[in-house]
């Protein structure tokens, strides 16, 4: 743990989140990012509504952030992503996709 902020990413928690199911569990996907991120350099806000989330992650240029963003499977971009800017700014759009979404993609 760094002892100027209290964070730590793991090699563990990294391959938990290029792992996890994010069709399946995007919300828990965003809670345990959250959960992870160096809050003390960069930010997060997060507006959650029964169907979807808006999540912006700031990284604040900290690396453990960085190396977080880098980890996302790229299904969680493909679905959520919504908005990048220079500075570490990224804006995802998450929402729960229902089965019958998920299979008409699929055909």
């Amino acid at each position: 743990m760094s002892e100027i902020t209290g964070f730590e990413i793991t090699d563990a928690d990294l391959e938990k989140i290029k792992k996890w199911d994010v069709v399946d569990d995007p919300f828990g996907f965003v809670d345990f990012v959250v959960s992870k991120w160096n809050k003390h350099y960069g930010k997060v806000k997060v507006r959650k509504t029964k169907e979807k989330m808006i999540v912006e992650l700031i990284t604040g240029g900290y690396s453990d952030n960085e190396t977080i963003i880098s980890s996302f499977p790229s299904m969680f971009w493909t679905l959520y992503w919504e908005l990048s800017q220079r500075g570490g700014r990224f804006v995802f759009e998450v929402r729960k996709i229902k089965e019958n979404e998920t299979e008409k993609k699929s055909h």
